[in-house]
C-alpha cells in the first residue's frame, strides 16, 4: 500500500477510526513520555492515550455494525470480556480510592475492547493493510531511535542479570521487541503476497532492511524472547514462501546458511549463551529449578501456590473476586500471560482463551499463503511471548495482533472476494 493509497483509505474512515489511527501513528512518541507517571498518572501521555482509546472503543461498539457477527472467535472474546469486566468491577469496588486500581482495570480491559473496535473497523483486506501500514509508519520513529543508539550513543542502558540492555526512550525492552518483530511480520506478509501496490523490489528491500536492523539491535537488547520470536517469524516466512516461489526461497535460505556459517558461532557465544547460561546450569543440576528462565519459575511457583490455596470459586472465575487479592497477580507481575489470564478469569477464562487460539489456527487453511503466514505468525508470536511476558497488556503489539484476529472473523465469501 503506497502512501497515496493509504491516505485515500484513511480519508474514507469515520472520525472515531481516524482518531485511533493517529494514536497508532503517535504511540512510540507517546510511550516515550512514560516517566510522566512519576509526577502524576493523570499527567502521563500513555495513560491519557489509554483513556481516550477506551472512550473510542466503547462509542464504536454502539455506533458501527459488525461484519459476520457471532463467529467462534467473537464468542470467545465475549466470554473473556464478560468475566474480566465483572472481575474488574468487583476489584475496583474494593479499592475505589486507588488510582492504581483504575489503571489496572484500564490496561486489562483495553486489549479486549480493541478487538471489538477492530471488528467494526476491518471490513476487508484493504482495512487490514491500512492498519498494518500505519504500524510500519509508526515504526519510523523507533527506527530513528535505534539508529541513534547504534551509531551515536545509547539513550538508556539497563543492566539485567549482568547483561546490558538498550531501551531507548521507552519504559522497557519489550517496546523495541514489539516494533522489531511486528515490523518483520508485516514486511514478510507484504513480500509473500503476489499482488501489492508496492513493487516487488521495494518489498524485498523493506524486508531485508528490517531484518538487518533487527539483527544489529538484538545483541544490544539481550532479550531471549525477542530472539525467539524473530527466529520463529523468519523461519515461518521461509516455510510459507516455499508455497509461492521455491527458487526465491532457496536463494534466501542459502544466503542465510552462508551468513550463519561465518557469524553463527560468535553470535551464539556472545549473545545467546549468556542469556541461557542460568537455564543450562539448572538443567545440569548446578542450580535450583526455581532459578530457571531468569528466576521466573520461582516466581510462578510462588504465585501458583497462592492461587491454588484460594477458594474453588476464585480458582474457576478469577482472583479479582477475592477480597485480599494483590494487583501484581492480575497485572504484569506474573511475567506469563497464560498465568495472568488464569489469575484474572480463572480456569474458565484460560479454557476459553486456549479455545480462542485454537479457533484462530484452524481457520488458517481458508486463506491464501500470505494471509496464512500472517495469521500463523501472529498467533505463534502471541504463544511465544506469553511464556515470559504479559504481552496482551502491550497495546502497540495488540494493535497488530487484534487486527489479524479481526480479519480471521470475516466470512469465507468475503475472503474469496477480497483475497
Amino acid at each position: 500500500m503506497k502512501f497515496e493509497t493509504w491516505r485515500v483509505w484513511y480519508l474514507k474512515q469515520p472520525v472515531l477510526f481516524k482518531i485511533y489511527i493517529w494514536l497508532i501513528l503517535l504511540r512510540p512518541l507517546i510511550d516515550s513520555f512514560y516517566y510522566f507517571k512519576h509526577f502524576s498518572p493523570l499527567a502521563s501521555p500513555p495513560y491519557i492515550a489509554g483513556i481516550l482509546s477506551l472512550i473510542l472503543f466503547i462509542v464504536s461498539v454502539f455506533r458501527y455494525p459488525v461484519v459476520n457477527r457471532g463467529t467462534p472467535i467473537d464468542r470467545s472474546y465475549q466470554v473473556l470480556f464478560t468475566l474480566t469486566c465483572i472481575g474488574m468491577l468487583i476489584f475496583i469496588s474494593r479499592n475505589i480510592s486507588s488510582i492504581e486500581t483504575y489503571r489496572t482495570a484500564l490496561r486489562t480491559l483495553s486489549p479486549l475492547l480493541l478487538f471489538f473496535f477492530y471488528r467494526r473497523l476491518i471490513r476487508s483486506s484493504e482495512d487490514l493493510d491500512g492498519i498494518l501500514v500505519t504500524f510500519l509508519y509508526s515504526s519510523i520513529f523507533v527506527l530513528g531511535i535505534v539508529s541513534y543508539e547504534l551509531i551515536i550513543n545509547p539513550i538508556k542502558v539497563v543492566t539485567s542479570r549482568g547483561l546490558e540492555r538498550m531501551e531507548g526512550s521507552f519504559a522497557d525492552v519489550m517496546n523495541y521487541s514489539i516494533y522489531i518483530n511486528m515490523s518483520c511480520l508485516i514486511s514478510a506478509y507484504f513480500l509473500t503476497r503476489k499482488q501489492s501496490k508496492w513493487s516487488h523490489q521495494f518489498r524485498i528491500i523493506l524486508f531485508i532492511t528490517i531484518v538487518a536492523i533487527s539483527l544489529l539491535l538484538i545483541p544490544r537488547l539481550n532479550h531471549l524472547a525477542t530472539m525467539g520470536v524473530l527466529g520463529f517469524l523468519i523461519i515461518s516466512y521461509f516455510l510459507f514462501s516455499l508455497r509461492i516461489s521455491i527458487f526465491k526461497s532457496m536463494i534466501i535460505i542459502g544466503f542465510g546458511i552462508l551468513i550463519f556459517n561465518f557469524f553463527g558461532e560468535s553470535i551464539y557465544e556472545s549473545t545467546i549463551m549468556p542469556l541461557i547460561k542460568t537455564d543450562t546450569e539448572v538443567y545440569s543440576g548446578d542450580k535450583d529449578q526455581s532459578q530457571a528462565l531468569h528466576g521466573r519459575v520461582g516466581r510462578w511457583e510462588r504465585m501458583w501456590t497462592e492461587f491454588s490455596e484460594k477458594s474453588i470459586l476464585y480458582q474457576y472465575f478469577g482472583l479479582s473476586y477475592s477480597p485480599d487479592i494483590k494487583s501484581d497477580l492480575l497485572f504484569g507481575g506474573t511475567h506469563n500471560d497464560f498465568l495472568r489470564v488464569t489469575f484474572t478469569t480463572g480456569y474458565i477464562g484460560l479454557s476459553v482463551y486456549l479455545i480462542l487460539l485454537f479457533n484462530l489456527l484452524i481457520r488458517i487453511p481458508d486463506f491464501r499463503p500470505a494471509y496464512m503466514y500472517l495469521i500463523f505468525g501472529a498467533v505463534g508470536s502471541v504463544i511465544l511471548y506469553s511464556i515470559s511476558t504479559p504481552l496482551t497488556l502491550y497495546m502497540p503489539l495488540m494493535n497488530v495482533i487484534c487486527a489479524v484476529y479481526a480479519l480471521v472473523c470475516l466470512p469465507k465469501k468475503l475472503i474469496k472476494n477480497y483475497f
